[in-house]
């Protein structure tokens, strides 16, 4: 009997979420753009574009030093351990309850 109930409800749920039988003009505009089929193999780019130019390989590299550099003279990119776990836990508490009291109209 269970299994029937669950049966039911589900063909209930897939037949609400199909596609409307008369559907209005904003829905059949936005089911035109929606693209229904995959890309062919033969759409695909057969070209290769290698760079085997030392030149542009250094000036990549140089890019990644100066990025590395940058992010390693930021300060808050030093990872800091806390001195004492129960301090942030404790405060993470105290947060919790102003969140719930501001949620309860305290």
């Amino acid at each position: 009997m269970r299994s029937l109930v669950v049966l039911a409800g589900c063909v209930a749920v897939v037949g609400c979420a199909s596609t409307p039988a008369n559907p209005p003009e904003w829905y059949r505009q936005r089911e035109r753009t929606i693209e229904s089929t995959y890309p062919t193999f033969q759409s695909v780019p057969r070209t290769l574009n290698l760079t085997l130019n030392p030149a542009h390989w250094a000036e990549v590299q140089a890019d990644l030093d100066a990025a590395k550099a940058e992010v390693a003279a930021d300060p808050r990119s030093v990872w800091a351990p806390a001195e004492d776990p129960n301090v942030f836990l404790n405060e993470a508490r105290a947060e919790l309850e102003r969140t719930r009291l501001a949620h309860e109209g305290h």
